[in-house]
């Protein structure tokens, strides 16, 4: 079951001539791992199975991502599209320090969840977390211009190595997810 593979030569960036192995993909091989790939099947056993390389896997993987799906899972979906599983306890406290000012952080910290849990939980529920905005005097005092309603630029100071301080812009831009 192993795909094809063939030597090639090639020639270095210093010059030098070379060779590496390369891996014919045929239809047939791609949809068979993206098959693996839905079954759980990790890239290195999926690579042995085939009898390839496992870059050659995670190269495939990254050029067909409609085949090989994130395996990240931001939270179980119920049927009406709004997401579950979220403990309600939680939800509460975490919106009660969310409107104190605190960020996923610290929110992940005090409640005992991951960062990237809270971060998605956080993402998933705009209705009890709005976005954190500075006040107009808070932001100036934070040396901070805004350009419109999606473009922050903040006055960042540098100290250089030879003690020289710097005054660099450092621009945010805001996505709300409309679109």
């Amino acid at each position: 079951m192993n795909v094809e593979s063939k030597l090639e030569t090639y020639i270095t960036k210093k010059g030098v001539p070379a060779k590496r192995i390369t891996f014919e993909w045929t239809e047939e091989k791609i949809a068979l791992a993206a098959k693996m790939w839905g079954e759980g099947f990790t890239g290195p056993a999926i690579a042995e199975r085939l009898g390839v390389a496992r870059g050659s896997v995670s190269a495939v993987a990254s050029k067909f991502r409609d085949r090989f799906p994130s395996r990240l899972n931001p939270g179980k979906k119920s049927e009406d599209g709004s997401y579950v599983e979220v403990p309600e306890y939680w939800l509460k406290q975490a919106a009660g320090l969310w409107m104190g000012g605190a960020n996923a952080n610290k929110i992940a910290e005090i409640t005992g969840v991951k960062p990237s849990t809270a971060y998605t939980r956080i993402a998933t529920r705009p209705d009890l977390f709005p976005e954190h905005r500075l006040p107009d005097p808070v932001r100036a005092l934070r040396g901070e211009t805004t350009l419109g309603d999606d473009i922050v630029i903040h006055h960042v100071k540098r100290t250089h190595i030879t003690g020289e301080v710097h005054t660099m812009p450092r621009v945010s831009i805001l996505c709300r997810g409309e679109g």
